[in-house]
């Protein structure tokens, strides 16, 4: 087996250990709960939460987790889906309309896709949190279940995943190098 090889394995298998590191911790870290008083944790302008309620339904489900990306508020067009924060509560509901209001501010109103009506509440562009980006259906269930476990078994689970992980990579290696062999 040459050195070369050795080399990109173990290039490979760093990288992709820090990828599922950054990934797990991501998720971890945006689950926190948001107190209004706190700064809502995010990894490079993006944000995660969990769908609490049916107000979006059928485009995202109570269980839903969201990721919205922080966007000015000149990107968010009537239609769009944002993320904002009105009474210390996180809600997220499609754009129906922009007004200016009598200072010349922009404010967006919004509606859920379940509800019948509009929010009476027009939403101030510093209250936009973020723009829907993408969802993972259900995986908002699977943190809260996370989220209230003993950290010991959090660590333990993680542990777990790691060693799968370099269990799975360990496989894949011995068939790249079988396959490498047999070019040679």
């Amino acid at each position: 087996m040459s050195s070369v090889f050795n080399l990109r394995i173990k290039i490979s298998n760093t990288v992709w250990s820090f990828v599922l590191i950054c990934a797990i911790s991501y998720l971890i870290s945006s689950y926190n709960v948001y107190k209004g008083e706190e700064v809502i944790p995010n990894i490079l302008g993006m944000y995660g939460f969990t769908i609490s309620t049916g107000s979006m339904e059928p485009t995202i489900n109570a269980g839903d987790y969201l990721v919205a990306k922080k966007v000015k508020s000149d990107d968010i067009k009537v239609g769009d889906i944002i993320t904002f924060v009105e009474e210390n509560i996180i809600i997220t509901h499609r754009v129906s309309g922009i007004i200016n209001n009598q200072y010349e501010e922009i404010m967006f109103i919004t509606k859920g896709d379940g509800n019948n009506v509009e929010d009476d509440i027009s939403i101030m562009s510093e209250n936009i949190v973020g723009k829907y980006v993408f969802k993972i259906p259900m995986l908002g269930y699977v943190l809260d279940y996370f989220k209230y476990m003993n950290p010991m078994i959090k660590v333990g689970i993680l542990l777990l995943m790691y060693l799968i992980y370099l269990n799975i990579g360990k496989e894949k290696n011995i068939k790249q190098e079988e396959q490498y062999e047999e070019n040679r």
